[in-house]
């Protein structure tokens, strides 16, 4: 990472923590309980009264499931869930380039 950059991390959860995630009514999104998502976005996070890391999302948001290992061994998906792996590993290592 380079000095430049933020990245936020959520220090403070813990299993079976609660985290809020919030959407305007418009919005069609839903979320799976239990489900891992890649989500990436504009600095729009906030805290709710207790304290903790609540997530906005708005048009500029980017959510995208991450598919179990099964399904990532399907050969119909073999090759998308290689490019997310490869996209969300770059991202950790490289950090967004602009």
């Amino acid at each position: 990472m380079r000095d430049n950059e933020i990245w936020y991390k959520d220090e403070r959860v813990q299993v079976n923590d609660v985290r809020h995630f919030l959407k305007r009514n418009s919005c069609q999104l839903q979320l799976k309980k239990g489900e891992d998502y890649f989500i990436m976005g504009q600095d729009g996070r906030s805290t709710d009264g207790s304290g903790k890391i609540q997530y906005l999302f708005d048009a500029k948001s980017w959510i995208e499931e991450i598919p179990s290992a099964d399904t990532c061994e399907l050969r119909k998906y073999r090759s998308a869930c290689k490019n997310l792996n490869d996209s969300m590993n770059d991202l950790l290592n490289l950090g967004c380039q602009v």
